[in-house]
């Protein structure tokens, strides 16, 4: 897992609706699935998940500049990682979906 399910104000020092975490689904069933994970985890942590369950509707490629942002431009990213708190807020949930 990458994002911080209980941030409901974006991701990390990306913020805004537009950087909340989400599920994009049409299917009924895994939105089902979704739910009971969610469920789990807010048992688990005892915090409410701000993660998002939408609707599918488009899918748009992210442009060129974006693909594999780690790889192109590892000193940038590496620099946003850490000064942002990622990897180490990622250390501290520790969600087991099991």
């Amino acid at each position: 897992m990458n994002i911080d399910p209980f941030d409901e104000g974006g991701q990390f020092c990306d913020r805004g609706y537009s950087y909340k975490s989400a599920f994009f689904t049409s299917d009924e069933n895994l939105k089902k699935i979704i739910n009971n994970y969610i469920l789990k985890i807010e048992n688990n942590h005892n915090q409410k998940v701000q993660t998002l369950v939408l609707p599918f509707k488009n899918f748009y490629l992210a442009e060129d500049y974006h693909q594999d942002y780690y790889k192109k431009n590892p000193i940038r990213y590496n620099y946003y990682k850490y000064s942002c708190g990622r990897e180490q807020r990622i250390k501290q949930l520790k969600i087991n979906l099991r």
